[in-house]
């Protein structure tokens, strides 16, 4: 299980009401691990559910730099506006690269872009 999807399932779960404690004990981790976590996405709590692979601070950052929710359909389109997304105030390239791996994901499934 990768950070990322337990991240994603933490801050769903706190933005559909669960207490921080509650979180903790389901995860298996401590609270202030919870804490640290939330603090880290505090501005992109959301019920949205990113695409697999995708953190929801990542497709937060989409959404807000493209004005779209990333998608599959979507992937080829952001995957071409890379200067735009590090030219946008606060992006960063680790988000960027986490973007690029998530794109590459698709890119080698199966069904493919």
């Amino acid at each position: 299980m990768s950070s990322i999807e337990r991240n994603n399932r933490i801050i769903l779960r706190r933005a559909r009401g669960s207490s921080i404690s509650q979180i903790a004990a389901v995860e298996g981790i401590s609270v202030a691990a919870v804490r640290y976590i939330l603090s880290r996405h505090q501005f992109c709590i959301s019920e949205r559910v990113p695409p697999p692979g995708l953190s929801v601070r990542s497709a937060w950052c989409i959404e807000r730099v493209f004005g779209m929710w990333p998608s599959e359909s979507n992937a080829e389109e952001i995957a071409g506006r890379m200067i735009e997304f590090l030219r946008a105030p606060g992006a960063t390239m680790r988000t960027w690269r986490e973007i690029e791996d998530w794109i590459d994901s698709i890119r080698r499934s199966p069904a493919g872009l």
